[in-house]
This record gives structure tokens, sequence and C-alpha cells, in this order.
């Protein structure tokens, strides 16, 4: 039940993926009812003299706000900017955030984290920068709501899962000219057998070629 967290200047370590744990468990107290921890939590609120960590309208950064680790699941927002100082997301930062519609990031950021927006099921737009180089693990795995994503020619690394689980009609559009070497499957079977990858003109065969992306059954060129 609890909605709200106060973080005092003593604290130097927080497990904040925990926050955004999206597995239930069997409360015995509750006749087996099954539960999501921490999801009512609505803001974590960070001391000011915390010398490791901080907070902002309720999320959790770290001091310098570089790096955004942890935003309630139940904080009501339905969108969200995230702010310029970040370059990189956490780990599990949004997971779990089933309201969340839109998300804004900001071209000072250069990585997306390992579940970093996984289970978020509302999510139907994101623009990811130029500046990202890496998209890790299972970053919008089962991001249902999310029917496209462009990928940019920065980025180098795909994690396996990355994509796992978008709906199934989904397009996606890669901007390097070059195939990333994928050394898992980033995609989900459904959306390599009902979805359309896009890629620069000229660029087609070297997918078709490429291991990994040559699993797509629709490849087209931009503009196709």
């Amino acid at each position: 039940e609890l909605t709200t967290l106060t973080i005092p200047a003593s604290v130097v370590e927080i497990k904040y993926s925990y926050f955004n744990e999206t597995s239930s468990y069997r409360d015995y107290s509750t006749s087996y009812k099954y539960v999501v921890p921490f999801s009512k939590l609505k803001a974590v609120n960070v001391s000011a003299d915390n010398p490791v960590y901080s907070s902002q309208d309720g999320v959790l950064y770290n001091k310098s706000k570089t790096k955004l680790l942890s935003m309630p699941k139940a904080s009501g927002l339905t969108n969200f900017d995230i702010p310029q100082s970040v370059t990189s997301i956490g780990n599990e930062a949004f997971q779990g955030c089933s309201m969340l519609e839109s998300v804004s990031i900001p071209a000072s950021v250069t990585s997306i984290g390992s579940c970093a927006f996984s289970d978020c099921t509302s999510l139907e737009s994101v623009s990811i920068p130029a500046s990202v180089t890496s998209i890790c693990y299972r970053a919008f795995r089962d991001c249902t709501s999310l029917v496209s994503i462009t990928i940019p020619s920065s980025v180098t690394e795909i994690g396996g899962g990355a994509f796992e689980g978008m709906c199934r009609i989904a397009t996606v559009t890669c901007e390097a000219t070059d195939p990333v070497e994928l050394k898992q499957q980033p995609f989900s079977e459904m959306t390599l057998m009902y979805g359309t990858l896009y890629v620069p003109k000229g660029s087609k065969q070297k997918y078709r070629n490429a291991k990994g992306w040559s699993d797509f059954d629709n490849i087209k060129e931009i503009g196709e």
C-alpha cells in the first residue's frame, strides 16, 4: 500500500530495480491474493543532502541527474520528457509503468539499459535520438501497444529480446546502411513474421544476408 518513499541523506545504496518489479507474489494474509510489489508507489523523494541520489517530481536519479534510475509504477504520468541532463537510462528504469503512453528521450542520452521500458503496455510512442549507441537486453520487451520503432544509425549494439513482444504488425525502421551485428535476436517471432523492416535504399540485400535481420519475412527499402 506504500505510495510515497522518502530517502534520507544517510542512504548511499538503494536496490532501486525492485521498485519496478513486475512479478507478483502470493500474499498468504489476504486469502492467497497475488500482489505486485510497489504497485501503488507514486513518488520517491530524496533528501537534498544525499551524496549519491537525487529526485525530481518523484523520479529517482543519481546525484548529478545524469542517470535516470527509477520511475514509480503508480506515478500516474502518461507522458514524460526525460530531463536534458540525463545521459543514460538505467536498467528497469520504467519497467511496469503501465500508464505511460509516450516518452521523449533527449539527444543527451547514449544508452538505454536492460528492461528499461519492459512491460510498459500502454507505451505507443518513443523516439530514439541519434545520440543513442546501445539498446540493451529486453529494453522494450512486452511494450504491446508499440507498433513502430525507428533505430537510428548511431546504434551499434542491440541486446537480445530488446523489442520482443511488440505488436505483431509492427514496423521497424533501421537507418544504418550496414546492419548492426546481432548476437541475439531482439525481435519476437510474430514481428519477424508479420512486421515490416524498412532499411535505407540500396541496403536490402545487406539485411537479407545479415544474421538476425534476415529472419524478417518482409524487408523493404525506405520509400518503397
